[in-house]
């Protein structure tokens, strides 16, 4: 029979080892979607599937494996151990992200688009939450026993557990040390904007005398924290919740906005009859108003540098 500090001594395990594991990407995460200078946030943020199991997955098999290994003997026990840790990572990630949003603290990237980025927040928190407690329901299953070794198991493959880490962190290095390059990113994230845009921004800037790599730097940086499967996640928010960012250059809105109405809108407000860009200063002066965050601007700086390579 569990005694209640055996209990707790499990959770504390359980809540550390997910810890660690994000720890391990060193992710901004959950406050941010991407960073460019991070190649496996870019792996996981182009697609939903590859998102949604990068935020549960690992939850489940952690309380998965140390609840089959520690052999909870009792099926509601375990889910309702497997829930209470959901609760207290949710809240001490997206739970926390929300208080700070709300407090626009510094610490946290406010996206333009608040209710979807909110609400992303809410929809992981009961995710997370579901998903320990299915988590520690399975590991009381006949499938996880078979699966799961007990303590004394993991015990007597202690060593061999140990050489396959040894092993596994070896081939992270090398992978880690080969990392995609920034500019590769950059143009990775370029070919998948629809042709359609870039051909609408190229002929809409060469109209109104804007600078259409430009605005494809800032398609790109905006595509980078908005990828197109979450761009259409704000389609279906907009049915309860009119007002937003919309499309590709996320333009604040009372209406949805695809991308090409988001670019038309975007040159129309901000870069019509914008003066050549010949320094970082130039995009700096443009940006000001449609951006003030220094850490975008550079990130667009560096993507426009990308395009059209000026020596900043």
């Amino acid at each position: 029979m569990y005694l209640i500090y055996e209990y707790i001594g499990l959770i504390i395990l359980t809540l550390l080892l997910i810890h660690v594991f994000y720890y391990a990407f060193k992710m901004n995460w959950p406050q941010l979607y991407f960073s460019t200078d991070d190649q496996f946030s870019f792996y996981i943020s182009t697609t939903p599937q590859r998102y949604i199991a990068f935020r549960l997955l690992p939850v489940f098999v952690i309380i998965s494996v140390l609840f089959g290994i520690n052999r909870i003997p009792n099926l509601y026990n375990a889910g309702l151990l497997g829930f209470f840790i959901g609760i207290v990572h949710s809240i001490l990630t997206n739970f926390t992200a929300l208080i700070k949003i709300r407090i626009h603290s510094k610490s946290v990237a406010n996206f333009r688009n608040k209710p979807t980025q909110v609400l992303i927040h809410v929809v992981s928190i009961i995710s997370i939450s579901i998903t320990g407690t299915i988590a520690g329901i399975f590991s009381t299953t006949t499938p996880a026993r078979m699966l799961i070794p007990t303590q004394q198991g993991l015990i007597d493959n202690i060593w061999s557990s140990i050489l396959t880490a040894l092993f596994v962190i070896f081939f992270y290095k090398i992978y880690e040390s080969n990392r995609i390059s920034e500019n590769i990113v950059f143009q990775n994230t370029l070919e998948m904007i629809p042709v359609d845009v870039i051909k609408f921004i190229d002929e809409y800037s060469s109209k109104n005398n804007a600078d259409n790599n430009l605005i494809k730097a800032i398609a790109i940086v905006e595509s980078l924290e908005r990828p197109l499967w979450f761009r259409r996640l704000e389609y279906f928010k907009s049915i309860f919740i009119r007002h937003g960012s919309y499309g590709i250059m996320q333009i604040k809105s009372n209406i949805y906005l695809n991308d090409i109405e988001s670019v038309k809108l975007a040159i129309d407000k901000y870069f019509k009859n914008t003066p050549k860009i010949s320094s970082s200063e130039d995009i700096n002066k443009i940006i000001q108003d449609y951006n003030k965050n220094i850490k975008y601007i550079d990130s667009v700086i560096r993507a426009y540098n990308h395009l059209s390579p000026i020596n900043f």
